[in-house]
């Protein structure tokens, strides 16, 4: 028997006539660095030397990620990437480009000191590159990639007697900013050892809190993470609350567990204070004493029914912390052949779910609160729902929506978003489209499925020229307010009303000396008090390689502009943060279907 290697090649392609060449060095010296791995995409394509459809709609979901494309780019874009090694001197240089549109990273993590990937024109290791413009027979030069050593946080976590405590889970939680406020979430992940010391490695600089969660000492595998620099997303984490028992002096047994703790010994994280590391920072002896998140346990004890009254057997429970986590402490448990279960919980207020498929195997769910105080909780009755039916309607003011609304989704988020929460809605089948799950495709006219509790609503997929005038169930503005649903049929109806009379803000960044700010933050922020709790209403973007930004589809209204050489997305959403730089932002009105034309100058870094 023989078998024959089938090797299928990329098409190839004419070279060109451009050439690339520059340096990498350490950030804020001259030092070159040695065997860097260089990799040259070219993301946008022109006339003369057009990209394939695949390739362009593959760099643009790796754009809109984190970190490069990664070491083995697959075939749809081989033809498109090119490798080089740094040479003694920190040099590169790639040959025989065809124009169009590149971007230009530097990795090294495996050879002498890790150093944090660098793209060509950041102006922070936590920004994104430019994409640069590649003319034929054009020759750059002097590039340069600037690479910041990773930082590393350690220290040592003592129990409640002061002794070291082995097998904590430790986290590294990074400032990020959403919706307005500032969310923490998780970046690395490591455990003590049997000293009680942790060392969190391959961080990039930015602010930084640190969280201790007791683990099960009898656990034999762990989920441990430690990613190099920059090849990590950012995440939340749940786990299950370890339970122990103690005696006390006249035999009364009392079970305890542990809540999280943050560095400064506290339990609530905003009263910790950020870690912040600069590139190449070593943050030594930050300890942390469990003492202050030891915690009784209390019962949660009761009956899960279906909607006959009959018991709901084998069903398994949730209980999510109210208040958001990036690493939440889940209680679980499963209801016994009566339909009762127990559930073992630190104070607190939680929300109890149950998911359960009905006689007719449809999906049920129940999502109720409880609170936990200083006693047990007793006689709680769970009763899963099905979905609740809201009908709804796209308009075009005072019109009925003339065009194609394939594109526009509805998103629903639960409040608290909490990992392992249950789906907000049943899958919904429209013709032709399939099950989307918690993201439904809407027509002009549309009916949901959505499962008891409270949300948040948004719209993705707007057409171009148009924007979400307005987004209603009843009297309700589902812009500003949650959405709450209890079960059956809704009287009112969601209501989304686009408008077309959006218009357009664009202009030119420039430094003080008037050249091109490149690869700068723009942001496009509503210039009223109230507008600003809109979320809606902001809109970010990064200058080109000529300095140039547009936002398109803004509503009509009072803005300010503000363009920053670095700022954390979002930041600008955040008042306290926005407060010492308010009057620097330019005013500008949008009407109705006009065009804004404003130059802006740089201004530092926010953060």
């Amino acid at each position: 028997m023989s078998l024959a290697l089938v090797v299928q090649l990329a098409p190839s392609s004419p070279q060109g006539t451009a050439s690339i060449e520059g340096v990498v060095v350490k950030l804020g010296t001259t030092d070159a660095v040695v065997d860097a791995d260089v990799e040259l995409s070219r993301v946008e394509g022109v006339a003369e030397a057009p990209m394939a459809d695949a390739a362009s709609a593959f760099f643009k979901t790796v754009l809109d990620g984190f970190g490069p494309s990664g070491a083995f780019p697959p075939a749809v874009i081989a033809n498109e990437v090119q490798y080089a090694k740094s040479d003694a001197s920190g040099r590169f240089l790639f040959r025989n480009l065809k124009p169009g549109k590149y971007r230009l990273v530097a990795a090294r993590s495996a050879i002498g000191t890790p150093l944090y990937p660098a793209e060509y024109g950041q102006h922070d290791p936590r920004s994104r590159g430019l994409n640069f413009p590649v003319r034929t027979g054009e020759s750059l030069r002097d590039l340069r990639l600037e690479m910041a050593t990773p930082s590393v946080i350690t220290g040592t976590v003592f129990d409640y007697d002061g002794e070291p405590m082995g097998h904590v889970g430790m986290l590294a939680l990074i400032v990020q900013y959403r919706n307005g406020r500032s969310v923490p979430n998780v970046e690395q992940v490591t455990y003590t050892d049997e000293r009680g010391q942790y060392r969190l490695p391959w961080l990039s600089p930015g602010k930084y809190y640190v969280a201790a969660v007791v683990q099960d000492p009898f656990r034999k595998t762990m989920q441990k993470d430690s990613s190099p620099a920059g090849r990590r997303g950012l995440t939340d984490r749940s786990t299950s609350p370890y339970i122990t028992k103690r005696m006390l002096p006249l035999g009364e047994v009392v079970e305890e567990t542990y809540a999280v703790v943050y560095n400064g010994g506290v339990t609530d994280l905003d009263q910790a204070r950020p870690i912040d590391l600069q590139p190449g920072m070593s943050a030594s002896a930050v300890d942390i004493p469990m003492a202050a998140g030891r915690l009784p346990v209390h019962h949660i004890r009761g009956v899960a029914l279906d909607s006959a009254g009959q018991p709901i057997a084998g069903g398994a429970l949730m209980l999510h912390p109210q208040r958001w986590s990036p690493s939440v402490l889940i209680v679980q448990g499963t209801t016994d052949r009566a339909g009762n279960f127990d559930l073992a919980t630190p104070p607190g207020n939680y929300l109890l779910s149950l998911v359960h498929r009905g006689v007719d195997r449809t999906m049920q769910v129940a999502y109720q609160p409880v609170a936990v105080s200083g006693s047990n909780v007793e006689g709680v009755r769970v009763i899963p729902q099905p979905g609740a039916t809201v009908n709804g309607r796209i308009v075009i003011e005072g019109s009925t929506f003339g065009q194609s609304a394939s594109t526009i989704r509805v998103n629903l988020t639960r409040v608290p978003d909490i990992d392992r929460m249950p789906p907000p809605m049943a899958p919904v089948a429209l013709p032709g489209r399939g099950a989307p799950g918690p993201v439904v495709e809407l027509p002009p006219a549309f009916p949901i499925s959505v499962f008891p509790g409270e949300y948040t609503v948004s719209m993705d997929g707007v057409p171009d020229g148009f924007y979400v005038k307005s987004l209603r169930m009843g009297s309700v503005d589902l812009m500003t307010t949650s959405l709450r649903i209890a079960g059956g049929v809704s009287p009112d109806a969601i209501d989304v009303v686009l408008a077309s009379d959006a218009g357009r803000a664009f202009g030119r960044v420039g430094t003080g000396a008037s050249a091109a700010a490149t690869n700068v933050v723009v942001a496009l922020v509503p210039e009223s008090t109230a507008d600003r709790q809109r979320t809606e209403l902001y809109k970010n973007t990064m200058t080109d390689a000529a300095g140039r930004y547009e936002f398109s589809n803004v509503r009509p209204g009072r803005y300010k502009l503000f363009a920053w050489e670095y700022a954390e997305q979002g930041i600008w959403m955040i008042p306290s943060m926005l407060q010492p730089v308010d009057g620097m932002g330019k005013s500008i009105e949008v009407n109705a279907k006009g065009d804004v034309e404003t130059q802006l100058t740089v201004l530092p870094k926010l953060r």
